[in-house]
């Protein structure tokens, strides 16, 4: 037999407000006429006001146990992600200390996997004369495509989930304008223009 957890925001003033419901409803549940609609409506007041607190309480030893956890993997994070399992190989290989925020941790984690610096400027791209065969992608072609998405399949081969994509599109939009846009530049350069036939 499975022995149940005791449950951390649970505490003496909602145990007293559950016994009080309680006592309201069996009283409701006896009385009749007049006497009935008043403990109804005591019962609808305290009924809403346990539910409030519950709430508050539930919020309140979130808001504690996020911040007791000094690193961004711990507790929180496992709880979070409903797993007993460490972070991936990606998360492993990258340098995290516990202080730092998702936007640098967004950074190293695309400097990691993809070692050009987000900051290069399109002068260190090589000089090419040759035309593209496609049009550059626009950032709202990336955003429609990142939104399309699907929410709830596992990561790729590279260990990133889906809304991790999401969310750096929407915070940095220009890392992926640019990443797609050189790709097609080099695949341009490397296709031949001309037929073996011909």
């Amino acid at each position: 037999m499975v022995k149940n957890k005791p449950l951390t925001w649970w505490n003496p003033q909602l145990e007293i407000r559950k016994k009080q419901l309680n006592a309201l409803r069996r009283r409701m549940q006896k009385s009749e006429g007049a006497e009935k609609e008043k403990y109804t409506s005591a019962y609808s007041k305290t009924r809403a006001t346990y539910k409030k607190e519950i709430l508050h309480a539930k919020r309140q030893a979130w808001r504690k146990f996020c911040s007791e956890s000094g690193t961004p993997f711990g507790k929180p994070f496992k709880t979070t992600v409903n797993t007993s399992l460490p972070p991936s190989e990606i998360f492993k290989a990258i340098d995290v200390s516990g202080s730092g925020n998702s936007k640098a941790i967004a950074k190293k984690l695309l400097e990691k996997i993809y070692p050009f610096s987000v900051q290069e400027s399109s002068s260190s791209l090589p000089e090419t004369h040759s035309f593209a065969i496609d049009p550059p992608f626009t950032k709202e072609e990336i955003k429609r495509v990142i939104q399309t998405l699907p929410k709830g399949k596992a990561p790729g081969f590279d260990g990133i989930d889906n809304q991790v994509v999401l969310i750096i599109n929407d915070y940095f939009p220009d890392i992926f304008h640019k990443l797609f846009n050189k790709y097609r530049l080099a695949k341009s350069d490397s296709i031949p223009t001309f037929h073996i036939g011909s």
